[in-house]
């Protein structure tokens, strides 16, 4: 089942969607609803998650993505453009390999991306979220880290722009800040191998 254009998801629609395969589209899951769309692939457009959404065969968000309540997405592997998970949302996305865009962890959210290796955008982390991104390797633009929040990039090798710190970061194999580099008084940043800062410390 193909859906052509845009799709809306409420409670009153939400069991329909069982033998969806795409959307070219945008795919908006209303804060209401439960989505479990076991066979869908592909989305063309964005994906706007409030509600909940299981979808365990989507490889492909061409759009952004954004996550405000949960989502299970097991085979995803790339998002075109950027990457945000907010509030209190979870977001499971155990075999996501590339942002294209800027990838945001804000609030109290969580997102869980073990083989993320690259983001092509800005990578922000906020409040009191958690990221632990083990294979993680480029950062194309800014890395911020602010206020609680914790980063854990342990194969990190190269932020395009700045990095700045007001939170804890563990970056063990950073080499290379193409911008400026900031840390707070009361951050913490761990990164012994880095050697070449572009722009002011």
């Amino acid at each position: 089942m193909k859906h052509i254009g845009n799709l809306e998801i409420n409670e009153k629609n939400q069991d329909q969607f069982k033998k969806l395969k795409e959307v070219t589209g945008y795919l908006y899951v209303d804060g209401s609803a439960k989505l479990d769309a076991p066979k869908l692939e592909t989305v063309g457009g964005d994906l706007c998650a409030y509600g909940s959404a299981k979808l365990d065969a989507l490889e492909t968000v061409g759009g952004y993505l954004y996550v405000d309540g949960s989502a299970k997405l097991d085979a995803l592997e790339t998002v075109g453009g950027y990457l945000r998970a907010y509030g209190s949302a979870k977001l499971d996305a155990p075999k996501l390999e590339t942002v294209g865009g800027d990838l945001c962890v804000d609030g109290s959210a969580k997102l869980d991306a073990p083989k993320l290796e690259t983001v092509g955008g800005d990578l922000c982390v906020y409040g009191s979220a958690k990221l632990d991104a083990p294979k993680l390797e480029t950062v194309g633009g800014d890395l911020c880290v602010y206020g609680s929040a914790k980063l854990d990039a342990p194969k990190l090798e190269t932020v395009g722009g700045y990095l700045c710190v007001d939170g804890s970061a563990k970056l063990d194999a950073l080499e290379t800040v193409g911008g400026y580099l900031y840390v707070d008084g009361s951050a913490k940043l761990d990164a012994p191998k880095l050697e070449t800062v572009g722009g002011y410390l």
